[in-house]
Parts: structure tokens; sequence; C-alpha cells
């Protein structure tokens, strides 16, 4: 993925490992591949200090998420 800010490289890059790429990127967050079967995973609300939603917003899709989303959120 090119187009990721430097700084959530790095933020994941020092959390798991130098070797860590970021291999995916949702809504809530980014994850990182660090080793055959090793993956890191950084919520956007860390990683972004300006990434905000607002409780009614989540209010309002809950319902309409699937179970992986939900967690992913919660996460």
């Amino acid at each position: 993925m090119d187009d990721i800010d430097p700084k959530i490289l790095e933020l994941g890059r020092r959390d798991f490992g130098e070797n860590c790429e970021l291999v995916k990127q949702t809504e809530w967050s980014y994850t990182f591949k660090c080793g055959e079967k090793s993956y890191g995973h950084i919520s956007r609300f860390i990683a972004e200090p300006g990434f905000r939603v607002s409780a009614s917003e989540i209010r309002r899709r809950w319902p309409d998420m699937d179970e992986a989303e939900r967690h992913e959120f919660a996460f």
C-alpha cells in the first residue's frame, strides 16, 4: 500500500518490528504483516489523532454492521 501516511507505517514498525508492512486498511484499523504468520493491528482511533466518529453515527450504523465489523470497531 503506497498511499499510507509515513507516520502510520512508522507507528506499525515501532510497535511490531521493522520488517512489518501494511497489508490492509479498513474504516476502523490498519493491519500489518510482520512475519509469515504474524500480524499486528492498530486502531485508527489511536493512529490518527483527529479520527472521530460520533456516538449517534455508531448507533445509526450498528444494526447494519456484521459481527466482524462490530468486533473490529470495538477493538
